[in-house]
C-alpha cells in the first residue's frame, strides 16, 4: 500500500515537473490537487476518494522521506553507484505497478481503463523528457570537450 502511494506521488511530482515550471507546493497540497483532478476526470464516489486520498498521502510521505535521504546523501558528496541507481529504478517500477494494482482495486473497470490510459501517456512523456535531458547533457559535455581542445 505504501509503495503504491509513493508511486502515485512520484508520478504526480514527475508529471507536474514535466508540464513545465511547477509551483512549490507542500505534499498535502499536491495530494489535494491530484485528488480533485481525479474526482473530476473519473467521477469518483466519496468512498473511492477517501481510499485514493489515503493512498496518495502515504505515497507523499514516503516520497518526501526518500527525497530527503537522497538530498542529504548528495549534499554530503556521496553519489549513488550504478548498482544503487539501477536498484532505485527497479524499486520505482515496482511501486508504479503496485499503484496500478491498488487503483484497479479501488476504481471501476471503466474508471481504471481511463486512469490507466492517462497514466501510460504520462509515463511516456516522462520517459521522453528524461531522454531529452540526457541528450542535452551529452551535448554540453561534447561542447565543453571541444572548447578545451
Amino acid at each position: 500500500m505504501k509503495k503504491v502511494l509513493v508511486l502515485v506521488l512520484l508520478f504526480v511530482g514527475l508529471t507536474t515537473f514535466a508540464q513545465g515550471k511547477r509551483e512549490k507546493m507542500e505534499p498535502e497540497e499536491k495530494v489535494e490537487k491530484v485528488l480533485e483532478h481525479m474526482k473530476k476526470e473519473l467521477d469518483l464516489t466519496d468512498k473511492q476518494s477517501a481510499e485514493i486520498k489515503t493512498l496518495l498521502e502515504k505515497g507523499a510521505k514516503e516520497r518526501e522521506e526518500k527525497r530527503t535521504q537522497l538530498k542529504e546523501r548528495r549534499e554530503s558528496g556521496d553519489k549513488l553507484s550504478k548498482d544503487e541507481k539501477d536498484s532505485l529504478k527497479k524499486e520505482m517500477a515496482t511501486k508504479r505497478e503496485s499503484i496500478k494494482i491498488e487503483m484497479k482495486k479501488i476504481l471501476t473497470e471503466e474508471q481504471f481503463k481511463k486512469w490507466n490510459e492517462k497514466f501510460e501517456v504520462r509515463e511516456e512523456k516522462i520517459e521522453h523528457k528524461k531522454e531529452e535531458k540526457k541528450e542535452k547533457i551529452k551535448e554540453k559535455k561534447a561542447k565543453k570537450r571541444n572548447e578545451e581542445k
